[in-house]
């Protein structure tokens, strides 16, 4: 081969080389969603994985409230009612175990897995009394409150190191409720109770920053989606309407929020926020939510509902997990590598 071809070739082999290289490093996931679907009259507790639905529970009612997968464990909780009594439960592999108590009422909010150790947050009745607890691997570690309260509400858990961190909120007898972070069980306020309707549902750790996501309402009709890192608050929406932040995620330097917004025409849109800018995920016609959000790699992926129709969306593009035939909601998304 002379020179001049072989200048010619050279570009084509390095074009086929950064092909192959980037083609290499693709990598194929697998996308879990958890959530519920009715049946008659009553919800039952769906996993879905790419797509497909699965029956967590085959009668009764219930609901999937979270969902992660670790060292190739797939973990899920949900709540049953079984006998007339509603049950907090972790199926790990498919497999159920019942967290709370078998002879009392509980419920669970969320799940977060480090090191094979599963901590669960939710809460049962003592006594005639509400207790918020913190589960590690089904045994209890952390009760919140004394249950002398008006309540208190662990909606999400987080894992750092060694560190185990809780948002929630609590009223005391009378008072206003206060966002709390309780982080290893000792509790850090951070809001002041001068507003009576505030709450969170989500927490986030990152480097040293921690996250909460969640409302303030300003009036019945009126509500603030809001964030708050390090216990600064930030107003996602103005006030204006009816606006929740359900959900935050942090992938490097940006932030994300999923939640949803109410219209001037009484409908709802569901949203994503990215470092503080909305995105409307839908056109605002119908009723729609986002509960969870989560980012892998360059992919955001957000699970919430478009009327009676659970749906995922991957970067703003959504895809029906049912046909709305039966209502169905989506609460939690995870995604993994593909093993």
């Amino acid at each position: 081969m002379n020179m001049k071809k072989l200048l010619c070739v050279l570009p084509f082999l390095a074009m086929m080389f950064i092909a192959c290289k980037k083609k290499s490093k693709e990598v194929h996931v697998d996308v879990y969603v958890a959530g519920f679907q009715h049946s008659n009259t009553e919800p039952l507790a769906i996993l879905w994985k790419n797509g497909d639905g699965i029956k967590l529970v085959n009668e009764n009612w219930s609901s999937a409230r979270s969902v992660v997968v670790s060292d190739g464990n797939l973990y899920v909780i949900g709540n049953v009612n079984e006998n007339g009594r509603s049950m907090g439960k972790l199926w790990k592999n498919g497999v159920p175990s019942i967290i709370t108590s078998e002879s009392s009422d509980g419920n669970l909010f969320s799940l977060a897995v480090s090191n094979n150790d599963v901590y669960v947050t939710g809460y049962e009745y003592e006594n005639g009394k509400t207790i918020a607890k913190i589960w590690r691997n089904g045994v209890a570690i952390n009760h919140l409150n004394d249950g002398n309260d008006r309540g208190t509400f662990p909606y999400a858990v987080a894992i750092k190191g060694e560190d185990v961190y809780v948002a929630g909120y609590q009223a005391k007898n009378l008072d206003p409720y206060v966002v709390k972070i309780w982080k290893n069980g000792i509790a850090t306020d951070i809001t002041s109770g001068n507003s009576n309707s505030i709450f969170a549902y989500s927490i986030a750790v990152s480097e040293n920053d921690i996250y909460v996501a969640g409302r303030e309402s300003t009036d019945s009709e009126k509500s603030i989606a809001k964030l708050w890192k390090n216990g600064i608050p930030v107003n996602l929406t103005d006030g204006n309407s009816y606006a929740v932040a359900n959900s935050v995620v942090v992938s490097g330097k940006d932030v994300y929020v999923a939640g949803w917004e109410i219209s001037i025409s009484g409908k709802s849109t569901a949203k994503l926020w990215k470092n503080g800018e909305g995105i409307n995920l839908t056109d605002g016609t119908g009723y729609a939510v986002a509960n969870s959000v989560t980012v892998f790699g360059d992919d955001v992926y957000v699970a919430g509902k478009d009327n009676n129709i659970a749906k995922i969306w991957k970067n703003g593009v959504a895809t029906n997990l049912t046909d709305g035939t039966w209502a169905a909601e989506s609460v939690s998304v995870f995604v993994s590598p593909r093993q």
